[in-house]
């Protein structure tokens, strides 16, 4: 095996070892190095197996990650579900924009974006551009706000997005209840008479009262508290930069 097959097998075993790929997909990565270097589809899976626990000896303990094809689909389905949630609510996308990538992840909540540099004209030559949404699922409902580009993590994004209101409140200690782009917070006098159309409140004959919203869970409200409304309007709106 020259030394060119042999970095070659290396690096596909090493891939193998980290995205922990089954037999069948081993299978074609085999077939893949018969195409290009020769050899047989037996002879090519015996020195991919020999290579694997080869490295496995020399850096044992090493903890596969989920297997590439996975990973390629999870991001694609968060690509285009994240695209059509931008759509729908009209956020704005920059010129020349051709798609972003999955920046970072938490849980249910993912920041999308890209920066590329853009040839606007001769006269004003080419500009660094971009955009970047922080986006999610909720209540079976993915949403998407559009933030300052150069975000880089979930929780700056969501930081950003938090009224400033709600923030203090939750700093005091307050009860905060969030029901989409509305927020409650508990306080001495109402201004339920605030809310948008979308929202409907319900008043129950124990005094309770219940906010609905055709998109999203139910809210309880209990008998004899107050709330003030706080309605985020950037979940709506659409360019951050």
């Amino acid at each position: 095996m020259s030394q060119t097959q042999h970095n070659t097998v290396a690096a596909v075993a090493s891939r193998i070892r980290r995205f922990a790929l089954t037999a069948r997909d081993r299978r074609e990565v085999a077939r893949t190095l018969v195409a290009h270097h020769g050899g047989t589809l037996t002879g090519r899976l015996a020195e991919l197996d020999a290579e694997v626990d080869r490295q496995n000896r020399i850096r044992p303990g090493y903890t596969p990650e989920v297997p590439v094809r996975f990973i390629d689909r999870v991001t694609e389905t968060l690509i285009e579900r994240t695209e059509q949630a931008i759509t729908e609510r009209g956020l704005d996308r920059p010129t020349g924009w051709d798609g972003g990538r999955i920046r970072d992840r938490v849980g249910g909540v993912w920041l999308y974006g890209a920066e590329y540099r853009y040839h606007y004209s001769n006269k004003f030559g080419d500009w660094w551009t971009g955009a970047c949404y922080v986006a999610g699922v909720e209540d079976c409902q993915v949403w998407a706000v559009r933030v300052p580009r150069r975000m880089t993590t979930v929780a700056e994004a969501l930081a950003y997005i938090t009224p400033a209101a709600v923030r203090n409140a939750q700093d005091q200690g307050r009860t905060v209840l969030r029901q989409g782009d509305v927020w409650l917070i508990q306080q001495r006098t109402d201004n339920l008479g605030a809310l948008p159309r979308s929202h409907q409140l319900e008043n129950l004959p124990d005094g309770s009262r219940v906010l609905r919203h055709g998109q999203h869970g139910c809210i309880s409200l209990p008998a004899g508290t107050c709330w003030k409304v706080v309605i985020n309007h950037g979940v709506s709106g659409t360019s951050a930069d």
